[in-house]
């Protein structure tokens, strides 16, 4: 079976469920707009769909591994996590973080649930700080 990232079932939630569409109508989020949003969960659609599930089964099988005192991830999670930074949306968020929010930082706050806990993963290895390779 394909995973498939359902963002229109997410952005649908969102949008009616959540209220989200009725809080960007009201301007609590700024200058985000509906267009802004759409284009960030699809985007982090695609990624799940095409970078991260791919390696589901590479990351349960063989997992991250520590010897030597080194982490080292499964096959395809290094390459992962640098097409996630290069993606521009992880700027975003450390541009949030330095006191600098765009759109795309807000909107990378409303991604969808199966892009926010998978790329956790890509996470585990460098740590928080969001800088490491």
């Amino acid at each position: 079976m394909t995973y498939r990232a359902p963002v229109a079932d997410i952005s649908f939630a969102l949008n009616n469920g959540a209220g989200f569409a009725r809080a960007l109508a009201d301007g609590l989020y700024g200058d985000l707009s509906a267009d802004v949003v759409e284009a960030v969960l699809t985007e982090a659609g695609k990624f799940a769909t095409d970078v991260l599930a791919p390696l589901n089964a590479v990351g349960d099988r063989q997992g991250a591994r520590f010897k030597d005192g080194a982490v080292t991830t499964a096959p395809g999670w290094k390459e992962a996590y640098h097409a996630w930074g290069t993606g521009g949306l992880e700027r975003a968020c450390r541009a949030r973080a330095m006191g600098r929010p765009g759109s795309a930082a807000r909107a990378q706050r409303r991604l969808p649930g199966n892009v926010e806990l998978r790329r956790h993963g890509l996470w585990s290895g460098p740590g928080f700080d969001h800088g490491g390779d």
